[in-house]
């Protein structure tokens, strides 16, 4: 096994600092304002994500007609997400609108948009996905960002090809209510079924759920939190706290 020098005597920083080659940070967190009685991801538009089946060109675009470059809303959206070879790929996109603007890669997995625009806002609703558009929105949305948020808020990742996985840990949080939340962790290996991993009820509270033992996930894991509500609807919060490493 390979001696890790860490500089600073503390991992994680550096980590964060990009000072142990091979090494990266990999968090990912989201918020579902309305979880009702049927389990649902823990991702910003609410429902239950669905996955892509396979990789595929997407387009950008907002529900508002002022979200860019030559009006008042946010004009340039940086993606990142998995190539057709799992492989980490970012691009930034020139918005137009509620027309969709075409990524230049090929994307298995669509894991964050975040507004990179200079001192601009977004207006409404951007979305990254594939089908036909209406409104601004298409037809399968695979990630999306709301104003006031600047980045995507959905707890789902996936793991790139060439490297693990390594969860540190987990948070979670639901709002006030005479209801319990029920927040939970899936984990779905290539080629196999979700397999659910952490089943935790949650009442008027938020916690950090620490692993003395971190959990290694191989390559092309996907990862995805969940919530469900014991009655009536409420707001969950989750986010894992994860490093990647080369292989």
């Amino acid at each position: 096994m390979r001696q890790i020098q860490s500089p600073n005597g503390f991992f994680g920083l550096d980590v964060a600092l990009g000072k142990i080659p091979g090494y990266s940070p990999w968090t990912k967190f989201g918020y579902n304002s309305a979880v009702g009685t049927t389990r649902e991801t823990i991702w910003a538009l609410g429902s239950d994500y669905e996955w892509p089946a396979a990789a595929a060109s997407m387009t950008v675009s907002s529900k508002s007609a002022a979200d860019v470059a030559s009006n008042s809303g946010a004009s340039v959206i940086s993606i990142m997400g998995l190539d057709n070879n799992w492989a980490i790929a970012t691009e930034e996109i020139t918005m137009d609108g509620v027309t969709g603007v075409w990524t230049e890669n090929q994307y298995i997995r669509m894991l964050r948009a975040t507004n990179e625009s200079t001192g601009q806002d977004i207006l409404d609703q951007i979305s990254v996905g594939t089908g036909a558009i209406t409104a601004g929105v298409p037809a399968k949305v695979y990630t999306a960002v709301f104003p006031d948020d600047g980045q995507t808020e959905q707890s789902i990742t996936s793991i790139p090809a060439g490297h693990i996985g390594i969860l540190l840990g987990y948070y979670y949080g639901a709002g006030k209510s005479a209801n319990t939340a029920i927040v939970e962790l899936f984990v779905r290996k290539f080629g196999k079924r979700f397999v659910n991993k952490e089943h935790l009820p949650v009442k008027e509270a938020a916690g950090y759920m620490q692993f003395p033992v971190p959990r290694i996930y191989p390559e092309k894991t996907d990862l995805e939190c969940k919530g469900t509500a014991t009655g009536g609807s409420l707001d969950i919060a989750m986010g894992l706290d994860m490093i990647l490493c080369k292989v």
